[in-house]
């Protein structure tokens, strides 16, 4: 195998390494953003949870509320 034949399959090679290697920096992007589309989105649905639980909380507050003031009038 002459000099150059070897120097083009090594870079070649080297070539197809960088692809692979690109190949894999954008899949752990993509993986590392829905990741994080996932935690976005985890966090979005316990705020919605704990906003329900503090409406449901000062509902029953009110409830109770109107039932004293209707028993004191009474």
């Amino acid at each position: 195998m002459t000099a150059r034949r070897q120097q083009a399959e090594l870079d070649r090679h080297r070539a197809e390494l960088r692809q692979e290697t690109m190949q894999q920096r954008h899949q752990a992007s993509v993986d590392a953003a829905r990741d994080a589309e996932d935690v976005r989105a985890a966090e979005a649905e316990r705020v919605t949870e704990l906003r329900n639980l503090r409406l449901a909380r000062d509902a029953r507050k009110a409830g109770v509320m109107a039932a004293k003031t209707a028993a004191e009038q009474a």
